[in-house]
């Protein structure tokens, strides 16, 4: 039992000391900046390599990176004890890590196992964008809980922070290509959700409610050009805008000239055997042209997602 105590003392006396011997309060920021930025380095790669989504393996790799960096952070900043009196910028670091913690243990996996089939379906490809968002809202919120702490304590001890302008930049840019694909990805599947379901059902032999189908398609493009619009005046690369745009302008001919004649044909059971095989070449060629236009897209996405993000 003495031993015991004596342990736990010895400990405690560690922790006061570690947490006093710095009668500089920059010194003592310096170790907590130090912890944020071997944190943000690493999550910096996991959100990369994530928006590339090629290697499952290394997006599963570097999200524990970020967890165990999260964990570690945590035990060291425990250690720093509070500055003189001051105890906010450790408490608040403590909480934010914790943040990290629990996002990247549990709700950046989440996301991860929707990422496999994320384009299975329009709503499989909305629920891995919800997962997504969420666990991001959940890191941002650790950052900015971060980022206030910090300038509260340079504040109260007349501190000047100097923040990595190019990993701000990295971020910066990271965010945007992030958010401009997400947008441009969801636009293009709610309309390519609608030309599958067409297929599908042509497919099945189910062609009495190809006219509603249709009309749905015409909704999810209405949609769509909206949301695209409102990237006109978007300052950066545009290649994936202008395959939207080219994309929309394809879907509207098809909804004007091509489908309405295609599925009257399709759907009326007393055509000429001439006419039967003219309608089956009309198919054909709408099945590779929705088929060419899906490849263009993704070549286009991951063209732009290289160019902002090259590998490392």
């Amino acid at each position: 039992m003495f031993k015991y105590l004596a342990f736990v003392l010895l400990v405690g006396m560690a922790f006061q000391v570690d947490a006093q011997r710095y009668n500089n309060p920059q010194t003592y920021f310096r170790k907590f900046q130090n912890e944020n930025r071997k944190l943000r380095i690493k999550n910096l790669r996991y959100l990369k390599s994530s928006l590339r989504s090629t290697d499952e393996r290394r997006v599963a790799k570097y999200r524990e990176m970020v967890l165990e960096q999260a964990k570690e952070s945590q035990q060291a900043v425990e250690r720093l004890g509070p500055y003189e009196d001051y105890d906010i910028l450790q408490k608040e670091y403590i909480k934010s890590l914790q943040m990290y913690i629990d996002a990247f243990a549990n709700n950046f996996g989440v996301a991860e196992e929707l990422n496999k089939g994320r384009y299975n379906s329009y709503e499989d490809l909305k629920k891995y964008y919800d997962a997504v968002t969420k666990a991001e809202g959940q890191m941002l919120d650790a950052a900015y809980r971060i980022q206030q702490a910090e300038e509260h304590f340079a504040k109260t001890y007349y501190l000047t922070i100097t923040r990595d302008e190019e990993m701000e930049e990295e971020y910066r840019m990271l965010d945007e290509v992030t958010l401009y694909t997400r947008d441009m990805t969801l636009s293009f599947f709610r309309v390519d959700a609608e030309v599958r379901k067409y297929l599908k059902t042509v497919e099945v032999g189910g062609t009495d409610s190809l006219s509603t189908i249709v009309g749905d398609m015409r909704a999810a493009y209405n949609e769509s050009k909206k949301e695209v619009e409102e990237y006109a005046d978007f300052d950066g690369r545009k290649v994936l805008f202008n395959e939207m745009e080219d994309y929309l302008e394809e879907i509207r001919v098809e909804l004007d000239e091509n489908l309405p004649e295609l599925t009257e044909n399709l759907q009326n059971k007393f055509l000429s055997e001439d006419e039967f095989e003219d309608t089956q070449r009309e198919l054909e060629r709408f099945i590779k042209r929705h088929k060419y236009r899906v490849e263009d897209f993704f070549e286009t996405q991951a063209d732009l997602i290289e160019y902002y993000i090259p590998e490392d």
